[in-house]
Parts: C-alpha cells; sequence; structure tokens
C-alpha cells in the first residue's frame, strides 16, 4: 500500500474517531432533519451549523434558524402581492454594496404597538431597526419561555449554559425563488455532463428539494427527491425520508 494511502486511511480513522463514521454523521443529520420537519407551524426550524450538518465538534453551539412569519421581504413595491403579513421593502439608497435597509410598505397606523416600536424613522421612512427588533423579539421569548435565560449576542440570541444560538430571520420569497431557479438550471445542466459522480448528482437533487420543500413549492420538492431516491439504489442518502414526507 502506497505511503499516501496509508495516511488517507489513518487520517479517515481520526475523523472517524473524532466526529463519527459516516454512518453516524448521517444518522446526526437525519435526526435534525425529522426534528425540523415536525417543529411547530408558527416558526419554520432550521438547524444549521456543524450540528445540522451531522458533526458533533468539541465546543460548538447548536444553530437554529427561525423564519419570522410575520413579515415578508419584497425587492420592490413593483412586486408587493398584499395578505396577510407586514411587507417590507428593500431600501439601498443610503447602504453600502450588498446591504439593505428595510422599509414598510403597510399603514403604519394599521400595525401593532408591539411592532411599531421595532421601527424608526429617517428621511419620512418607517425603516425596520435591527437593533429594536432583536430586542423586541428577546422581550417575546422571554414572555412565552420565562425560564430561558437568553442574551443577545451578535445577531443571535444565545444561551450560554446549553450552548444553543437562535437566530431570527426574515424571508424574501423572490429573491429566493430566483436564485434557486438558477441554480436548479445549473444542477441540470450540469447533471448531463459524464464528469458527475452519481453521488454529486444526488445530493444535488436533494438540496434542491430542499431549497424548494422551504419556499412552499411542494410539487417541485417531490419531484426532485423523487429522481434523487430512484438513483439512490442503496439508500446512503435521505433521498427517500424526505420523499416519505408528502406521502
Amino acid at each position: 500500500m502506497s505511503h499516501s494511502k496509508t495516511e488517507s486511511l489513518h487520517f479517515y480513522a481520526y475523523l472517524c474517531q473524532k466526529i463519527g463514521s459516516e454512518a453516524v454523521v448521517k444518522a446526526r443529520r437525519l435526526l435534525y432533519i425529522s426534528r425540523d420537519s415536525q417543529s411547530q407551524k408558527l416558526y419554520t426550524v432550521i438547524t444549521s451549523g456543524s450540528k445540522g450538518e451531522g458533526l458533533d465538534l468539541k465546543g460548538s453551539d447548536l444553530d437554529i434558524m427561525l423564519i419570522d412569519p410575520m413579515c415578508v421581504v419584497y425587492k420592490s413595491d413593483n412586486d408587493i402581492v398584499q395578505d396577510w403579513r407586514i411587507a417590507l421593502v428593500m431600501d439601498t439608497e443610503d447602504t453600502l454594496p450588498c446591504f439593505t435597509q428595510l422599509q414598510l410598505h403597510n399603514n403604519v397606523n394599521n400595525l401593532s404597538n408591539v411592532f411599531k416600536q421595532t421601527l424608526h424613522q429617517h428621511r419620512g421612512k418607517h425603516l425596520l431597526s435591527n437593533e429594536l427588533y432583536k430586542s423586541q423579539t428577546l422581550h417575546r421569548v422571554q414572555d412565552m419561555l420565562p425560564k430561558l435565560q437568553i442574551n443577545i449576542h451578535g445577531p443571535c440570541f444565545s444561551h450560554f449554559n446549553i450552548e444553543i444560538d437562535l437566530a431570527f430571520c426574515l424571508k424574501c420569497d423572490q429573491t429566493s425563488r430566483y436564485c434557486i431557479s438558477k441554480l436548479s438550471e445549473t444542477v441540470i445542466e450540469y447533471s448531463h455532463s459524464r464528469e458527475q459522480k452519481p453521488i454529486a448528482f444526488i445530493y444535488n437533487f436533494i438540496l434542491l428539494g430542499i431549497a424548494f420543500q422551504m419556499l412552499g413549492e411542494t410539487d417541485l420538492a417531490r419531484t426532485y427527491f423523487r429522481s434523487a431516491a430512484q438513483y439512490d439504489f442503496y439508500g446512503l442518502t435521505s433521498a427517500a425520508f424526505r420523499l416519505r414526507q408528502f406521502c
């Protein structure tokens, strides 16, 4: 056996010892996926970070994203589809590249006093304040879970004793759909390439299925999961498990 292959096997054994074998990592990942899919309907829960990927690294926190269902973000006023949610529009007039402010589209007088406390005025515009939003959300969480001692830590709420980071997020369906549609075109084009390994093809389709599922496009999500499961002859991925969620 060559020296390089021996070193590779030793390194693989070391990783298995530190973070678990491939089967263990996959089992952890599926456990979090199952928990996320069964979470309450009020907030969409997404376990992210190293633990969400099935890695149990020493000192790593449990990172959880929660999608705020009360707000929806749009790129411009022309894109708004008015419903019961609070509409926020991207305003890049006075921002650095790749940053945006979120301007309120709704009539501020029709909003609850709680949400009004997350806004600040700038040049006649009602803008969502990052600091005020986090502060108000923290109060809501503390009211619902008074025994949970958390503090604002950067963009997240952290509980130091149980090493958990909560990030409340706003979603822009329009931008997400555009990016994911472009990504799906690239993946489908690349899937016809002989350079792509079968396992990569399967994982790419699983990721697209997850993306469309998060957008609420259940038919497209089911299609991608079904395609991935058809090529996963030995059940090495989560494709079949995810497909069963739609049965």
